[in-house]
This record gives C-alpha cells, structure tokens and sequence, in this order.
C-alpha cells in the first residue's frame, strides 16, 4: 500500500511507478493508494476521485477563519443555493461580523441567485444590530430597492420597547424629499382576499396607545403642517383626507368612526374643533346632520341664520316687524292643550296699531 498525505483544499499527485523484474513498469490501482487528511482520516484515491462532483457542494468550512482580504474577493461573485447554504454551519462572534462593515459589496452580490434569506449563524442570532451594530447603516443601490418577504406568520419588528428609547426622531424614522408628483412616504397596500370568514376585519394601520404614567400624556396620531417662507392658500390640502372610489353605494359606512367601548364619558369630545383661529369649524356643504330621532338638513339649517336666539314665546323670536311664512299648501296649525289657549296680547302695551291687534287680509 502506498499512502498520500494531503490538506484541505490541496491534492498531491505523484506518479509512482515500479520496474519489474522484465523491466516493465508495474500498474498502481487508485483503490490502492490511501489519502490522510489533517483529521488523520483515510481514504483511497478512487473514493476521493469518485466524490470530486459533488465536493462543492459538500464542503465544511467551520473552524475557519477568514480575513477582511480573504472575505473581499467575493465581491462580484455569484452563489447558488447550495453553495450559500454551505454558510449555515458557521460560528462566528460579534468582533469577526463586524469585520464585515468594510467590505464594499451590495446585499444582492453576496445572497446572489435570487435568495430572500441569509442564514443565520450557530449562535442563533439573526437580527440586524447583530452585523451592522454601531450605528452602521444600509445603502440601497440606485433604482434597487430593498425586499423583505415574510412568511404566513412573520414580521418586520422593531423592538424600542425591551430597552426604553430615547430617540425624539421615533424608532422608524421616515425622511423623503422629492419634486415628482404623486410620491408618498408610505404606502401601504391591505388586500382582503376572498375567503376571509363573514365580517372579518382587517386593519391598514393599527395604532395602540399604552399610558402607564398617570401624569403623562399621549397623542396616537400627530400631523404638523410646518411653518415655511413658500406656504401659501392650500399648500397642505388636507390633513386627513379620505376618499372611497368604490362603486358600489354605501360600501363604506362611515369616513371616521369614534367609539368608545371603556366605560362611560370614556371620550371627553368626539371631535374638538375650538381653536378661536379656526374659519369653519365644520363644513357639511348641502348634506344632513343627522341625530337619533331626526334629519336635519342643510336648508333647515339656513333658517336660523341671522337668530340669535330661540325661546317659547313668539313676541322675543320674532320681534322687530319679522314675520312667519307658511308654505304654500302647507298651512300653520297651533295645537292647544286642556288648559292652554293662543293669547294675543295688545294691552299690556297699549296698541297703537290702526289695522288692528290681529289683521287679516284674505283675497
């Protein structure tokens, strides 16, 4: 038997020959040659040779340590699957990932081929602070963009919460600036899919207030409209503006709906529009108010424009030569009760009316 020694990542090949006695040159069967490795683990020659396809696909890199030199030339390179599920077993420390933050490689160079998840190391760590700690930041490739694909119960989380924040610019902080029209912030996109069971809810933003202070305060949603040299009439259109382009009527039921489900006067004011320096505290347009018992609507309104008050006698409501106008048709009837009686009263005060304390012309 001949043995061969060799290391990772390294064959020796030698030829070796024998003369025999006729001074032909003796043949050597690969089965017969024994490799060591640097584990002191044999194998033949022909068992190695045999294995070489499938080696890239197998190879165990743990215990190896890779300089930021070394890490440098697989920028460019392009990894499969399987060659970036050969990663898997690695363990490395906090030290050894950040040596990652100088490499100059985009997120797509080093996931390649398409994947949408980078395994995570032995340790079992897989967030972002555990790389890019240090206030370290990721830089999007122009016209790129990033994509995070969830499962069926995953989520994106940012967790300020285990260690109480003190970032005044929030733990999402969104800034965009832009001269395109029709650019947004955020955007999010709910799709209720058929199937949902009977009235089944979904929210597109669901904002949760917990106040474990008794002396302090929260507001659950903030729109500032910021003071410029440039702002003019309508520069800020709306500060919440809803619009409902389905077709179907009243397929939304209300624009904003306030509840209170705690326990009673829970909500001081539903709606607070008493700023002095707002113009119109509410604008309904030619619509209805509408209460539990009646339709008010916008041409009933009209008639108290001009009142400054209402009280049970009709002398106060209508005074100063005001008169009360009956519809054509309609007619006015004064219901009296058991004891009440419709008094026109021109004695209290001396009349000086010539056409009489009750004149009626009739043509």
């Amino acid at each position: 038997m001949i043995k061969i020694v060799g290391y990772f990542g390294v064959v020796f090949v030698f030829l070796i020959s024998d003369v025999s006695e006729a001074g032909q040159a003796k043949r050597i069967f690969a089965k017969d040659v024994l490799m060591t490795d640097s584990n002191n683990q044999e194998i033949d020659l022909q068992s190695f040779l045999n294995r070489l396809p499938s080696l890239k696909n197998n190879i165990d890199l743990s215990g190896l340590t890779a300089s930021v030199l070394e890490l440098n030339k697989l920028d460019g390179v392009t990894a499969t699957t399987t060659e970036l599920n050969i990663l898997a077993g690695l363990t490395a420390t906090t030290s050894q990932l950040n040596t990652l933050g100088s490499i100059q490689a985009s997120l797509s160079e080093v996931v390649g081929g398409g994947q949408t998840a980078l395994h995570s190391h032995s340790g079992g760590a897989s967030t972002l602070d555990d790389a890019y700690n240090n206030g370290q930041s990721i830089t999007v490739d122009t016209g790129a963009g990033l994509t995070l694909t969830n499962g069926a119960s995953q989520s994106l989380v940012i967790d300020s919460d285990t260690t109480n924040s003190t970032e005044v610019n929030g733990a999402l902080d969104i800034n965009v600036g832009t001269t395109t029209a029709s650019v947004n912030a955020i955007e999010i996109a709910l799709t209720q899919d058929d199937g949902a069971a009977a009235n089944a809810e979904n929210a597109g933003i669901e904002l949760t207030l917990t106040g474990n202070d008794a002396d302090g305060e929260l507001v659950g949603l903030d729109i500032i409209g910021a003071a410029t040299a440039t702002a003019t009439t309508d520069t800020y259109t709306a500060g919440i503006r809803i619009d409902n382009v389905e077709n179907s009527a009243n397929s939304m039921t209300d624009g904003i709906l306030i509840t209170s489900s705690g326990v009673n006067n829970g909500v001081t004011d539903g709606i607070d529009v008493s700023a002095d320096n707002i113009t119109n505290a509410i604008n309904i347009g030619a619509n209805n108010i509408v209460t539990d018992v009646a339709t008010i609507s916008s041409d009933e309104l009209e008639l108290l424009d001009g009142v400054t008050s209402l009280v049970t006698s009709l002398d106060t409501a209508y005074n100063g030569g005001q008169s009360i106008t009956v519809d054509s048709g309609a007619g006015l009837t004064l219901t009296n009760g058991a004891s009440q009686s419709l008094v026109i009263d021109s004695d209290t005060t001396n009349s000086t009316e010539v056409n009489g304390a009750l004149d009626i012309n009739v043509g």
